[in-house]
């Protein structure tokens, strides 16, 4: 492989880094819901915030996209 596509996929992978950390943000995982949460009160809270955990795993799957890449071009 070229030094060219090596930056461009080391740089693609620090920034799926980025976008997953930041999915992570939006969809709740960082900082993870509390322990001491039963079964239902955590289904409930998933429940109240359906959308921002959507898009956050959007955020995660896009963020795995670049590493996918970085892997399949090594």
């Amino acid at each position: 492989m070229k030094q060219r596509s090596q930056v461009a996929c080391g740089w693609i992978g620090i920034a799926g880094i980025a976008v997953l950390f930041v999915g992570m943000l939006i969809a709740g995982c960082i900082p993870a819901p509390a322990a001491y949460l039963s079964a239902d009160e955590l289904a409930a809270h998933y429940r109240e915030h359906e959308f921002p955990v959507r898009l956050g795993v959007l955020f995660i799957l896009v963020g795995c996209v670049g590493w996918v890449t970085v892997i399949a071009a090594s």
